[in-house]
């Protein structure tokens, strides 16, 4: 409900929202107020505000009958009215999706001074702002309401990834996205999108999406839906207070190694205990351990891709601190009873033996069972990584 339906019709008329009214999918009435006014010559819906003052306000009446004319278009069944205005509560993505599973929406735009109070208490059920700053009128806020609620109705988007993945439906910010040419001006596309190894490129992407939210809006971090896994990688961000986080760690390396400058990288510590992790870690540092197991469920069950040659590894302390730089150079799989002794001595933990290693994974893998709800069996697959230091 306008003053101005030509501008919105015009507006909504156009790209995806077009489409999709021209398609069926979504339907969408532009309906003027100024049809419903008692001065048949001038078309006037406004006059003077009460207790003096600038401006107009919009009179009560003609907006009502051009909402009962609306509910007789409806048969009856009332829709659900949203009133435009820089007093109402913040549009968010989590309310645009909310809305978006009501059958009907009528979205009254004001003007001038705004509308008398009592229509707002007749009709409206709540007030939505698009931020905090004021407006000439309410049909473009109205727009950019109908915008994004209308792409997330059934059919209107090819596909629910399409919205899935961007900045605010998760909480997070969008990953960068690029697109040929592979390389311009210098600037090259991150070799992990040109790879093809979709898990890979999905772990990228969320580490992005981690990383841009907490450097342009961290304040989105308190509401966010995030795993384990983003929680680690928020305190590799962060770092330990006197020391490198994984974001500093990697810049300082690729200053020194820039063939890998546009390669991706994860942070990660090792076990489920500080003081086991912070040991490994050294061990890494020193050059004594140069490889590491993990069961293969854990990688399907934690939404994780499984190791493959040429990643690149931040190794972390239990507190986030990065300790130093390593690249994978081999991935085997293959039961638990069947790794070698040389594998074993690679591990670097203990007295390096394969009894060792048995005994300090036999407990550590049924440890990781227990978490996902599996029983552990000696013939279970695991993941054998190798790995070489390239920074500390």
């Amino acid at each position: 409900m306008t003053l101005f339906p030509g501008l919105c019709d015009t507006v909504l008329g156009e790209s995806i929202i077009g489409r999709a009214r021209a398609a069926g999918k979504l339907t969408v009435c532009c309906h003027n107020i100024r049809d419903y006014s008692d001065d048949p010559k001038y078309h006037r819906v406004d006059d003077t505000p009460y207790g003096g003052g600038m401006g107009m306000v919009m009179q009560p009446e003609p907006i009502f009958r051009c909402y009962q004319a609306v509910l007789s278009q409806l048969e009856g069944r009332r829709p659900h009215v949203v009133y435009m205005s820089p007093q109402g509560s913040v549009l968010t993505q989590k309310k645009a999706l909310a809305l978006s599973k009501m059958e009907n929406i009528v979205i009254l735009c004001g003007h001038y001074e705004g509308v008398d109070e009592r229509i707002l208490e007749e009709i409206v059920d709540e007030e939505i702002s698009i931020g905090d700053y004021v407006l000439t009128g309410g049909e473009l806020p109205a727009m950019v309401l109908v915008d994004t609620v209308g792409r997330l109705c059934p059919g209107v988007l090819s596909d629910e990834s399409c919205f899935e993945e961007e900045s605010h439906f998760s909480g997070l910010l969008e990953y960068p996205q690029y697109t040929r040419p592979p390389l311009w001006r210098e600037r090259e596309v991150p070799q992990v999108l040109q790879s093809g190894h979709h898990a890979n490129i999905e772990a990228w992407r969320r580490e992005q999406s981690l990383l841009r939210t907490k450097k342009k809006r961290p304040d989105l971090l308190a509401w966010a839906e995030l795993t384990d896994r983003d929680r680690l990688t928020l305190r590799a961000l962060e770092g330990a207070p006197g020391g490198d986080s994984a974001e500093k760690m990697w810049a300082r390396f690729v200053r020194y190694n820039k063939r890998y400058k546009r390669r991706g990288y994860s942070a990660w510590h090792f076990c489920n205990c500080e003081e086991d992790a912070n040991a490994l870690a050294e061990l890494v540092k020193k050059g004594v351990k140069r490889a590491t197991t993990s069961a293969l469920a854990a990688f399907e069950h934690d939404g994780e891709p499984v190791p493959q040659p040429g990643d690149l590894s931040v190794i972390l302390r239990w507190n986030g601190e990065a300790v130093c730089v390593v690249e994978t150079t081999a991935v085997t799989i293959l039961p638990f009873d069947e790794v070698t002794a040389e594998f074993a001595a690679l591990e670097g933990e203990g007295d390096c033996s394969l009894e060792y290693w048995r005994r300090a994974h036999d407990a550590f893998l049924r440890e990781e069972c227990c978490r996902m709800g599996l029983e552990f069996s000696t013939d279970m697959p695991v993941v054998c990584e190798e790995f070489r230091l390239l920074m500390k």
